[in-house]
């Protein structure tokens, strides 16, 4: 069963959410049917962008990973809602996401996800599924030209021994970052800070490696290592170090 970058989890039944796509098809021409897929399966067309979607109701056993994402304000039961997953086209897809086209996925299921009175909205890169208030106005703000919605989008990890990691960052840098934090930084300072950097490289782009920056605090420099051979053995996104020191 396919794995869809976007899911939005919903009560609306299988026929009211395909007729609620239908409608928008029929109303604005972004929503379009596409022929020749199977009965379940549409793609919609937002901003001259495809995007595959797909119903599932919540009995189907293949699809009982909502079980681990980690919930943001969410006060339902997510394994008795139905869901409605989106992902790119293939005429859009791509290694990593460009921020006009995450944009425009996100969007696109803020729009669907009104209409279907959505519950929540699960990143399966992150394994995050955040209330649809929450995801609306952080998507919204983001739009808007606000800070990249990083809680959402990618997974802040307290590993242990004042290491923390990243879930998720690769789908927009091609790899997951961790920080080694100093051992008397407080928790939230800690996680402060790794947001601020993946915030820093989803929008602006990778820090230099071997280069130290400062560290959001007084004599305090953060320098990036190259990912170790280890990660790229194992098939997984390469992981690259932080390491927090005093300057």
């Amino acid at each position: 069963m396919r794995e869809y970058d976007l899911v939005i989890f919903t009560d609306i039944a299988e026929a009211d959410a395909l007729s609620v796509i239908d409608q928008f098809n029929t109303e604005t021409a972004l929503f379009v049917e596409s022929p020749g897929r199977h009965e379940q399966g549409r793609s919609i067309y937002f901003n001259a962008m495809s995007m595959d979607v797909g119903f599932t109701t919540h009995s189907a056993p293949a699809l009982r990973k909502e079980t681990i994402y980690r919930q943001i304000l969410v006060n339902d039961d997510l394994s008795q809602l139905n869901q409605l997953g989106m992902s790119l086209g293939k005429h859009v897809a791509q290694q990593c996401f460009s921020l006009p086209v995450f944009e425009t996925l996100v969007e696109a299921g803020r729009i669907l996800g009104k209409a279907l009175q959505a519950k929540a909205i699960g990143w399966n890169a992150s394994r995050n599924a955040m209330g649809f208030d929450y995801y609306d106005d952080a998507v919204q703000r983001f739009v808007n030209g606000g800070v990249f919605p990083v809680l959402g989008f990618v997974g802040l990890m307290d590993i242990a021994n004042n290491i923390y990691e990243t879930e998720g960052l690769s789908g927009f840098s091609g790899y997951e970052l961790r920080l080694n934090a100093l051992p008397d930084l407080p928790v939230n300072i800690a996680m402060r800070i790794l947001v601020r950097l993946v915030n820093d490289i989803i929008m602006q782009g990778d820090f230099a490696m071997g280069d130290a920056i400062p560290g959001y605090a007084d004599d305090v420099i953060i320098s990036f290592c190259e990912p170790s051979v280890h990660y790229a053995e194992t098939g997984k996104a390469p992981m690259v170090e932080a390491v927090m020191a005093k300057g």
